[in-house]
C-alpha cells in the first residue's frame, strides 16, 4: 500500500530515526527531529491511499498534527490520520485556521463564507459575503453591502442593516467587549453587546479617535 512513497523519503526517514514502521495506520516510530519529514511522507501516503480518486492537494492543518486539508475535483475538505473524512470535500476554499479565533475554519462555497468546526460541525452556514472573527462574543457579518452581528449560536444580535459596525478588539485592549458602534443613514450610535442602543449619537471625532486607522478601508474592518 505504500509503494507510492518515494524511496528517497523512506531512506531519509530510516537514516533520521533508525526505525521505520508503516503497518499501524501509517504511524511511524519517530524522533522529534524527524517530525517534519514524517508529515511530508504522510501527505504523500494520503495522496496514494486515495488513488485512483486523484487527491490534488494535501497539507497539514496549522497547529494540528491529526488533521489534513485535502483537495479533490477542485473541492476542499478535511480528513484525519485514519483517512476518515471529517469535513466533506465540498468547499471552494477552506482556511488552515482562524487567527485570534477558536479552532474553526473559514469555508467558502459559491462565493459565500461560513465557519465549520474541526469536527465537521457547521458553526455558521455559508450564507454571508464576509465574516470577521476575533476573540470577542460577537461575529461580524456582511451581506449585500450592509453589516450586522451574530452570536456564536448563529443568532442575529445586530440586524444586518448598518453601513458600518466597529468595536475595539479585545485582544488589543485586554478588556471584554462592551460597546459596539453602528452607523446608519450617516449617523453613528453606540450599542451594548445585545444590540440595544445606549447612546443615540456619537460624534465623528470620537469615532475617528478610536478607529481612524481603519476607516479608510471598510472591508479591512471586517476582513482583518
Amino acid at each position: 500500500e505504500i509503494s507510492c512513497i518515494p524511496k528517497s523519503a523512506e531512506k531519509l526517514l530510516t537514516i533520521k530515526t533508525g526505525s521505520l514502521d508503516f503497518k499501524d495506520s501509517y504511524k511511524l516510530l519517530l524522533s522529534p527531529l524527524a517530525e517534519l519529514i514524517y508529515n511530508l511522507v504522510w501527505i504523500e501516503t494520503v495522496k496514494c491511499k486515495f488513488c485512483p480518486n486523484k487527491i490534488e492537494e494535501a497539507r497539514n492543518v496549522t497547529h494540528d498534527e491529526t488533521h489534513f486539508i485535502v483537495k479533490k475535483n477542485g473541492k476542499y475538505g478535511i480528513i484525519d490520520k485514519n483517512l476518515r473524512i471529517i469535513v466533506p470535500l465540498e468547499y471552494d476554499k477552506i482556511s488552515n485556521w482562524v487567527e485570534y479565533g477558536p479552532k474553526e475554519h473559514f469555508v467558502e462555497k459559491n462565493g459565500k463564507e461560513g465557519l465549520i468546526s474541526r469536527e465537521g460541525k457547521t458553526v455558521i452556514p455559508t450564507v454571508y459575503d464576509k465574516i470577521h472573527v476575533d476573540n470577542s462574543t460577537l461575529i461580524k457579518v456582511k451581506l449585500k453591502g450592509v453589516y450586522g452581528t451574530i452570536s456564536w449560536k448563529n443568532k442575529i444580535v445586530h440586524p444586518i442593516q448598518y453601513e458600518q459596525i466597529l468595536w475595539e478588539w479585545p485582544y488589543l485592549t485586554g478588556r471584554a467587549l462592551d460597546t459596539v458602534y453602528v452607523k446608519k443613514m450617516g449617523k453613528y450610535f453606540a450599542t451594548d453587546t445585545n444590540g440595544k442602543i445606549i447612546l443615540e449619537s456619537v460624534s465623528e471625532k470620537i469615532i475617528n479617535d478610536k478607529f481612524g486607522y481603519l476607516l479608510n478601508n471598510n472591508d479591512l474592518i471586517i476582513d482583518e
